[in-house]
């Protein structure tokens, strides 16, 4: 299986890992988005937004639309303390760490591994709207234009939605064109290409490659508002080609054999270090 997912990720840029969020997980950042978000809703005296015996993704779609009308906060800033709430709470971790997740994630950058602590979640608004509120609704491109490493790994997964439309598309193979000319955070010209649309379930979870073009559909005007949940991941220990993501916050989430020895000497002398520990007086 994960040969498999590997060859996919090789020859198109990508690979869905079906049912890669653990359910639990998954309802737990769905509870802490709505309770931050709930609290934000009252800060503002924007009591009767929601309903709370609606469907949470009713709730959902409420509260954002209710908080944009009634703060003039863009989603962007939104999200923040949802961000912030997931980060304290040790989400990614849970997330990253668990199979099949870090097992994909082992097999195509190895075992060293972190996750940048300056994602956003990404709030995407139903047509109708304008497309200035969706903050991070783009044309085609590839994350190295934003200071990826070719080395790194990025991960999405939808936390709310009503359905599978208007998620990422994605060019297959476009990993393999390298650096494509670009000129204000758009493509200036694309050869001849064939779009792929995802189609995530809740649970299921994209893996993609820095340099696969790819975009934000637009969600049809009869959905409800989406969040998806991205991630930037790194081993730590490939520093051959570096990007400006040295300038980011990283947070580790998974060690192989090599770092906890690291650990455990203590500095890279190798001075005795931690030897009363470890030899009987």
């Amino acid at each position: 299986m994960l040969e498999i997912a590997k060859k996919s990720f090789s020859d198109k840029g990508y690979l869905v890992v079906k049912g890669g969020l653990n359910r639990g997980l998954l309802e737990h950042a769905q509870s802490v988005a709505l309770e931050e978000l709930k609290a934000a809703c009252s800060h503002h005296s924007l009591h009767s937004s929601f309903n709370d015996n609606d469907p949470t993704e009713k709730q959902f779609h409420d509260i954002i639309l209710s908080l944009i009308s009634g703060t003039g906060l863009a989603p962007y800033d939104i999200q923040k303390d949802v961000w912030k709430r997931f980060i304290r709470e040790d989400m990614p971790e849970s997330f990253l760490s668990s199979s099949p997740i870090v097992d994909h994630l082992k097999e195509l950058i190895g075992s060293d591994l972190q996750y940048s602590q300056g994602a956003a979640l990404t709030i995407s608004i139903p047509a109708g709207q304008s497309n200035s509120e969706n903050y991070l609704f783009k044309k085609y491109h590839q994350e190295v234009w934003s200071g990826s490493s070719l080395g790194n790994v990025q991960v999405w997964t939808p936390v709310f939605q009503s359905s599978t439309d208007g998620q990422i598309t994605v060019i297959e193979g476009s990993h393999k064109w390298g650096i494509v000319p670009n000129k204000n955070r758009q493509p200036i010209e694309l050869p001849e290409h064939n779009e792929t649309s995802t189609s995530l379930e809740y649970g299921d979870v994209i893996l993609f490659h820095p340099l696969l073009l790819h975009r934000s559909s637009s969600l049809p005007e009869e959905c409800l508002v989406r969040m998806g949940w991205p991630m930037m991941i790194r081993n730590w220990r490939y520093t051959s080609r570096p990007n400006f993501d040295e300038r980011w916050t990283w947070k580790s989430f998974y060690s192989s054999a090599h770092s906890e020895i690291e650990l455990a000497l203590g500095n890279a002398y190798l001075t005795p270090y931690r030897i009363k520990d470890i030899l009987s007086p």
